[in-house]
């Protein structure tokens, strides 16, 4: 109520970075008082705005009027959090929009996660509501209801990970009349603290940014309780994963299209491989450039070898290893060499790089905003050609709050949610096996015995050495003091580079153990198998050109503390100490797993089980690669002089088979690769749950596009071909559009 005249709204306030303004009563005074203001802050990088306002003179606030009389002005604005309330009196000048109208003015402009409500109160007066989501305010004046907190669009991909952030991408740039929303039950990328630090892991091991699940106690593993990594905002878990970019043998999707799925063999996945990549040579690296992207959103390069690495690779070449340096993007099934990461120049690059830079109004993201269920509606099921449901939008609430929302598709779902979540979400939709959907009082819509079934992932075996020449090794810059990790964060912050701006991961190889390996489980199991498939030696199923085993050597001390509890976690090294780990990794795991519903609550946590290590003959091939890789360390040319013994230094090695195979009980542990558990397959495999174009048996208009869908997990890291999945689906999705259009 003061006199205007008291302030003054001219000078400019340059110094200013963040500021918040809630007032929680009406005023008359936006446009003398508070717009004036707002407009002094040329500097400005974080602003919150909650206000009520009454206005007479002019209509509503919308998009267009933020930007042209505030936002216009704050050039480095980053953060932008708001509830504006109109109230209009003036009947001459009201011009009620809708919803749709007011969000895209927003949209157009940039804004893309935003809200709106209008309502006509009388004939003299108008209320018209605009926030940003998710919600971020303790008071919730005239938000709307659940019933009118709809948002429409031509096509929803729920989950921002490794795939479903490319769909997205993918979607807005094909169809440019068309939206886009993508939706991730996470926060932003963006606040996470040192979110693009490879290394990052050295320094934080909360798990706030994590799905926080566990699997039930792994009979195969000692019955020991595995925690099931699983990363929770935007980017997915190729913003936590170890950035290696290993594809896969071409038999692995040869095999895939060979089991009835056409589309999916080594070159027709080769383009969509590309597509993501902008690759980086290094003159030390004789790269294969036509196997390579050059144009992706994903910026990939080598990794320089650590002096222990260098060594590490004489002795796998030494042992009778093929140098092979560009073998785990050209699909090769043995030999050593390189694998490309996805990281350049010291900072890791993810699936969010595809919305980092994007340009495209018509692509929508909306983070902390978490998926209930697909809304299903019966299809007229007198028209033959006609599947049974059709997927018109999702149920969701806002993290923050809880507030429900409704997303509707014209268009269709894509479902990206992971080998862990795609099948929970199916199964709270009322998609899944009836028996148990019946246990958990869920309607059963679709019964699809496939869903949440075939999970498989690559078990890894710890092995730790100790190396008589800690300067060969990286545990200097990280484990002897906390001053000396202090100036490695110091240097990554500084310049992006150092231990933390890589990946510890040495060198890799890949390995067939059918020619050596002596255990009456593998004979026994090969017997079984000629019984019914005499043509086939291999009892793991893996065809000839398709590995058992692969290697990786860390650059320090490196073992699994997320999983193991900290009285059975190995000591750091100390001053003058080196230590390295060898990993050792299952290929055509035979064990399958199960995902499970707890609860018919949607937010409660899954019942995992990995089935770790219960068919005998995953643990038969894996004691047999432990004794590999370990006569590889202990007698190759480049560290047969380097290795002194186990680490830690009371421990000592497995001198027989038995003592391997309690090596790999006691020391294994999920590669976090999960796969297979919404399985691609044809109409004639009862365990399907979609086809061969990803769409869900039964179901129009919902497609599931992440690893989930593999049925069988490829003989590498689920990076790539997760990548790939988000880049075949736009393809699909929009091809199919262009057949009925």
């Amino acid at each position: 109520s003061a006199p205007l005249s008291n302030i003054d709204n001219t000078k400019r306030l340059c110094k200013l970075k963040c500021f918040s303004l809630l007032a929680y009563g009406r005023t008359y005074f936006y446009d003398s008082r508070v717009v004036p203001l707002l407009c002094r802050m040329s500097n400005l990088e974080e602003l919150t705005l909650y206000l009520s306002i009454i206005r007479t003179e002019s209509t509503y606030i919308d998009g267009t009027h933020l930007y042209d009389e505030i936002l216009i002005h704050m050039a480095l604005l980053i953060k932008f959090n708001f509830s504006i309330n109109t109230l209009v009196f003036n009947k001459d000048i009201i011009n009620l929009p809708s919803n749709n109208d007011i969000q895209h003015c927003f949209v157009i402009r940039g804004y893309q996660q935003i809200d709106s409500y209008t309502h006509k109160e009388s004939e003299k007066g108008t209320t018209c509501h605009i926030y940003s989501v998710p919600y971020q305010f303790d008071c919730f004046n005239i938000m709307t209801n659940t019933k009118d907190n709809v948002l429409t669009y031509d096509y929803v991909v729920i989950g921002g990970g490794t795939s479903g952030a490319v769909a997205a991408r993918r979607l807005a740039e094909g169809d440019i009349n068309s939206s886009v929303c993508l939706l991730e039950a996470g926060p932003s990328h963006e606040e996470i603290v040192d979110g693009r630090m490879v290394g990052r892991w050295v320094l934080y091991r909360e798990r706030s940014h994590d799905w926080n699940y566990d699997t039930v106690p792994q009979k195969g593993c000692n019955n020991r309780i595995i925690h099931a990594l699983c990363a929770r905002f935007l980017g997915g878990c190729s913003a936590i994963n170890g950035t290696l970019l290993i594809r896969g043998a071409k038999a692995d999707y040869d095999r895939i299209a060979a089991m009835g799925n056409p589309g999916w063999s080594w070159e027709e996945m080769l383009p969509y491989f590309k597509a993501s990549e902008t690759f980086h040579p290094a003159e030390w690296h004789q790269a294969d450039l036509t196997v390579h992207g050059t144009s992706g959103p994903l910026h990939t390069a080598p990794h320089p070898l650590a002096p222990i690495s260098e060594k590490v690779l004489e002795s796998f070449i030494d042992s009778g290893f093929e140098y092979k340096p560009d073998m785990f993007v050209q699909g090769e099934y043995e030999g050593v060499g390189h694998a490309v990461r996805t990281v350049y120049k010291g900072i890791r690059s993810t699936s969010a790089d595809f919305l980092d830079h994007n340009n495209k109004a018509n692509l929508t993201v909306h983070t902390s905003v978490y998926v209930d269920r697909i809304i299903l509606e019966k299809n007229n099921l007198t028209d033959k050609e006609r599947r049974a449901y059709k997927a018109v939008g999702v149920e969701a609430h806002y993290d923050a709050n809880g507030q429900s929302i409704i997303i509707k598709a014209r268009k269709e779902i894509i479902l990206s949610a992971g080998a862990y979540n795609s099948p929970m979400v199916l199964m709270h939709s009322g998609i899944g096996p009836a028996e148990h959907l019946i246990e958990m009082s869920i309607d059963c819509k679709i019964d699809l015995q496939g869903i949440g079934r075939n999970l498989q992932d690559h078990t890894m075996v710890y092995t730790l050495y100790q190396v008589n020449d800690s300067s060969l090794t990286l545990d200097q810059f990280i484990y002897y003091h906390p001053d000396i990790l202090a100036l490695t964060v110091k240097q990554w912050h500084e310049t992006k580079t150092g231990p933390l701006a890589e990946n510890p991961v040495g060198v890799l190889a890949l390995k067939r153990i059918d020619k050596t390996i002596q255990d009456p489980v593998w004979e026994a199991a090969k017997s079984e198998k000629q019984k019914t498939k005499p043509s086939e030696c291999d009892p793991t199923g893996q065809w000839p050109n398709q590995p058992h085993i692969e290697f990786c050597n860390t650059e320090h001390y490196i073992v699994a503390a997320n999983f193991l509890k900290p009285e059975e976690l190995p000591p750091c090294p100390m001053e003058g100490e080196g230590v390295i780990t060898l990993l050792t990794i299952l290929c055509g795991p035979q064990s399958r797993g199960t995902v499970r519903l707890s609860s018919k609550d949607p937010t409660s946590r899954p019942i995992i089980d990995h089935a770790c290590l219960e068919n005998d003959l995953d643990v038969a091939v894996l004691a047999e690669g432990c004794r590999i890789g370990h006569e590889v360390l202990m007698k190759g040319r480049g560290t047969k002089d380097i290795i002194v013994g186990t680490w830690p230094k009371t421990k000592s090695f497995p001198t027989d088979l038995n003592g391997w195979k309690e090596h790999v009980r006691a020391f294994a542990n999920t590669c976090c690769h999960p796969a297979g558990t919404c399985k691609m397959a044809p109409d004639t495999d009862p365990m399907g749950v979609v086809d061969h174009r990803l769409r869900v048996r039964n179901v129009e208009c919902l497609r599931v596009a992440d690893v989930s869908i593999m049925p069988l997990l490829n003989n590498g890291h689920t990076q790539a071909p997760a990548y790939a999945i988000g880049e075949k689906v736009a393809h699909m999705v929009l091809q199919d559009a262009a057949l009925t259009s």
